[in-house]
C-alpha cells in the first residue's frame, strides 16, 4: 500500500495519529454496516524517559523504531500499527 509521508510516523516509519483517525473511522463504518468487533490497544513503554536520559534521544529514536517495527513483526496484516506519540502506540 503506498501511503503519503503525511500519514507516517518520521522516527519509527510506522502509522501517525493523522492515520489513526482515518483508519478509525473507517473501521467503524465497517463494522456498523457488517458487524463484528475490533480491539484497541494502547501501548506506553514504561520508564521511556530514562532511556533518553541514559543514551540520549537519538538512542531512544533507535528504541522507539526498533520497538515499532516489533509491533509489526507481532500483529496480524490486518492489523494497524501506530504510534500515537512520544512513546505511546496504538494496535488496532
Amino acid at each position: 500500500m503506498l501511503v503519503d509521508d503525511y500519514y507516517l510516523d518520521e522516527i519509527t516509519g510506522v502509522f501517525n495519529r493523522r492515520y489513526q483517525k482515518l483508519f478509525l473511522e473507517r473501521e467503524i463504518k465497517r463494522i456498523r454496516r457488517y458487524g463484528g468487533t475490533f480491539s484497541f490497544l494502547l501501548i506506553d513503554i514504561d520508564n521511556f524517559h530514562s532511556i533518553n536520559d541514559r543514551l540520549g534521544h537519538l538512542g531512544g529514536n533507535r528504541v522507539l523504531r526498533h520497538f515499532g517495527n516489533l509491533l509489526i513483526e507481532l500483529v496480524r496484516d490486518v492489523d494497524m500499527v501506530i504510534r500515537y506519540g512520544g512513546d505511546e502506540f496504538i494496535v488496532i
